[in-house]
């Protein structure tokens, strides 16, 4: 009886130790197939206006914590003519200016600078 209990014991253990190792392959997957996709756009275009997407808008309210994965970076802080608080940003060879305005963020300045050289 104990040597049935003892081998249900080790079939137990075995199943819950192939769930972990799928686990941690799918978590491994999951992180790898992150790692190759392009960052995702800065900015969306929204009933007529070109405004910061989720990312962009998290950086842009909160500059001091960076953009981690995506790479946006917030730069000055400045208002504009109407007086809407403004902040430039850049991601990679991107970098624009944004002002808060109706609740959200909208592009006004955009630019791509030059790519480097390919030989």
């Amino acid at each position: 009886m104990q040597e049935l209990e003892h081998r249900t014991d080790r079939v137990r253990l075995r199943g819950w130790l192939q769930a972990g190792l799928g686990a941690v392959l799918a978590l491994g997957a999951y992180q790898i197939y992150e790692f190759f996709q392009p960052p995702a756009p800065p900015i969306v275009y929204d009933a007529g206006s070109i405004v910061a997407a989720a990312e962009l808008d998290y950086v842009l309210d909160n500059p001091s914590t960076g953009g981690g994965a995506s790479g946006i970076t917030a730069g000055k802080r400045f208002a504009n003519e109407s007086g809407d608080k403004c902040r430039t940003f850049a991601q990679g060879h991107i970098s624009g200016s944004a002002c808060f305005r109706d609740g959200q963020w909208r592009l006004v300045e955009m630019t791509q600078r030059p790519l480097p050289a390919v030989d």
